[in-house]
Protein backbone atom coordinates (compact mmCIF):
# COMPACT_ATOMS: atom_id res chain seq x y z
CA UNK A 1 0.00 0.00 0.00
CA UNK A 2 1.45 4.14 -0.98
CA UNK A 3 0.95 7.07 1.33
CA UNK A 4 -1.33 7.83 -1.25
CA UNK A 5 -3.83 4.79 -1.31
CA UNK A 6 -3.43 5.21 2.49
CA UNK A 7 -4.81 8.66 2.64
CA UNK A 8 -7.70 7.66 0.43
CA UNK A 9 -9.06 5.32 2.63
CA UNK A 10 -8.01 7.56 5.96
CA UNK A 11 -10.14 10.00 4.52
CA UNK A 12 -13.42 7.92 4.28
CA UNK A 13 -12.95 7.35 8.02
CA UNK A 14 -13.57 9.21 11.29
CA UNK A 15 -10.74 11.94 12.41
CA UNK A 16 -11.23 11.20 15.48
CA UNK A 17 -10.58 7.54 15.27
CA UNK A 18 -7.28 6.05 17.20
CA UNK A 19 -5.00 3.99 14.89
CA UNK A 20 -4.52 0.65 16.01
CA UNK A 21 -1.76 -1.68 15.02
CA UNK A 22 -2.03 -4.99 14.94
CA UNK A 23 0.66 -7.39 16.14
CA UNK A 24 0.97 -9.91 13.68
CA UNK A 25 -0.40 -11.20 10.45
CA UNK A 26 -2.76 -14.00 12.42
CA UNK A 27 -4.12 -11.02 14.83
CA UNK A 28 -2.22 -12.00 17.84
CA UNK A 29 -2.84 -8.82 19.88
CA UNK A 30 -3.16 -5.17 18.82
CA UNK A 31 -1.55 -1.78 20.01
CA UNK A 32 -2.15 2.01 19.39
CA UNK A 33 -0.58 3.61 16.78
CA UNK A 34 2.54 5.67 18.70
CA UNK A 35 4.46 7.29 16.47
CA UNK A 36 5.48 7.00 12.16
CA UNK A 37 8.41 8.58 9.99
CA UNK A 38 10.03 8.07 6.88
CA UNK A 39 12.75 5.88 6.11
CA UNK A 40 14.51 3.16 3.72
CA UNK A 41 12.19 -0.38 3.48
CA UNK A 42 14.79 -3.62 2.19
CA UNK A 43 12.07 -6.56 1.15
CA UNK A 44 13.83 -10.30 1.92
CA UNK A 45 10.08 -11.11 0.49
CA UNK A 46 7.08 -10.26 -0.93
CA UNK A 47 5.50 -10.24 2.95
CA UNK A 48 8.77 -9.71 5.20
CA UNK A 49 12.09 -7.42 5.05
CA UNK A 50 13.72 -5.11 7.38
CA UNK A 51 14.40 -0.92 8.01
CA UNK A 52 18.07 -0.19 6.52
CA UNK A 53 20.09 3.36 6.64
CA UNK A 54 19.34 5.14 3.69
CA UNK A 55 23.09 5.59 2.81
CA UNK A 56 23.45 1.09 2.15
CA UNK A 57 20.36 1.72 -0.39
CA UNK A 58 20.16 -0.75 -3.13
CA UNK A 59 18.17 -0.59 -6.55
CA UNK A 60 15.38 -2.84 -4.66
CA UNK A 61 15.02 -1.10 -1.65
CA UNK A 62 12.07 1.61 -1.03
CA UNK A 63 11.10 4.49 0.68
CA UNK A 64 9.01 3.38 3.69
CA UNK A 65 6.95 5.08 6.40
CA UNK A 66 7.46 3.14 9.35
CA UNK A 67 4.49 2.99 11.82
CA UNK A 68 5.30 2.58 15.85
CA UNK A 69 2.69 1.17 17.90
CA UNK A 70 2.55 1.98 21.62
CA UNK A 71 4.20 -1.43 22.83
Amino acid sequence: MTVKQLIAKLSKLPPAAIVVVQKDGEGNGYSPLDDLDLGTYRPDSTWSGERIDPSDKGPGDKAAVFLAPVN
